[in-house]
């Protein structure tokens, strides 16, 4: 992502191709929105929720990934005071 073809890309990058099965997820994509979420005691979502909300949520469709991992930021985010 953002990167030119060229020298830099080609000497960086190796492409491969893998075979995934239905349950297996190879890659996600996720903006810093996810992860800087915060609630109202400024707790981030961080990355090791997103990690555990990806591998929680890790059988259903790319979409259904999306849904899940939106509602466990917003779950984060009405989050009762301790």
């Amino acid at each position: 992502m953002g990167l030119e073809n060229g020298k830099v890309f080609d000497s960086v990058l190796q492409e491969q191709e893998i075979q995934l099965h239905q349950g297996e997820t190879s890659i996600v994509f996720y903006t810093d929105g996810f992860t800087e979420a915060m609630n109202e005691r400024a707790e981030e979502f961080g990355e090791q929720r997103l990690v555990e909300s990806v591998n929680r949520h890790g059988d259903v469709t790319a979409e259904g990934m999306i849904q899940a991992v939106c509602e466990d930021i917003k779950s984060l985010r009405v989050r009762p005071a301790a």
